[in-house]
């Protein structure tokens, strides 16, 4: 079945966020290897790529409508340089390369034995100990650092407040979404 991509519209079918010769010309830039696969298999790594950034990750802004499939495009997104993002976004697509180029030789996701919270092991005369904190399974750091400027900051960003069962405190100010009062402008 062919790719129904993404093309920063916010398509209710979309399925990828790049199609195969957009990833295949993004790993020859490099100098990556995808070997000799087919491009069946490309299409379904891409997909699982998509659906990874999707759903690992919580992002600033809403999307764009609700009858999109994906994540992106978003509205009110803003990155880092306090720039308002429109349509997909390159790194977006990056990521979704780089997580196929992952996902051609392992899974991006793993099940894992109690949650993969390891406390301490040992194995022969190796041992591994993971701090409390660590995340379970791999990070795909280059993927990871694309996305960046559209995560949202656990401690600041998430969604808060009466509706969502947490506090407002750190999310908005007192008065800040108020619409400005008619007298206000009144000399």
């Amino acid at each position: 079945m062919a790719l129904t991509v993404e093309d920063g519209t916010g398509k209710a079918d979309a399925d990828a966020y790049v199609s195969v010769a957009s990833f295949k010309a993004y790993a020859d830039g490099r100098g990556l290897s995808y070997g000799s696969t087919a491009d069946n298999v490309l299409e379904q790594k891409i997909r699982e790529a998509t659906s990874y950034i999707d759903s690992r990750y919580r992002y600033k802004g809403m999307r764009s409508n609700g009858s999109q499939s994906l994540e992106f495009p978003r509205q009110s997104l803003v990155d880092w340089s306090g720039m308002e993002v429109t349509g997909l976004p390159k790194r977006v697509k990056d990521a979704c390369c780089e997580l196929t180029l992952r996902a051609i030789t392992e899974p991006l996701y793993t099940d894992l034995d109690r949650g993969g919270k390891v406390k301490s092991e040992t194995i022969g005369s190796l041992s591994t100990t993971y701090a409390d904190d660590a995340p379970v399974g791999k990070v795909w750091t280059t993927a990871e650092n694309l996305l960046m400027p559209y995560i949202r900051d656990p401690k600041k960003g998430q969604l808060t407040g009466p509706m969502f069962g947490g506090s407002t405190e750190g999310y908005f100010g007192l008065g800040m979404h108020d619409a400005p009062s008619p007298q206000a402008n009144v000399q």
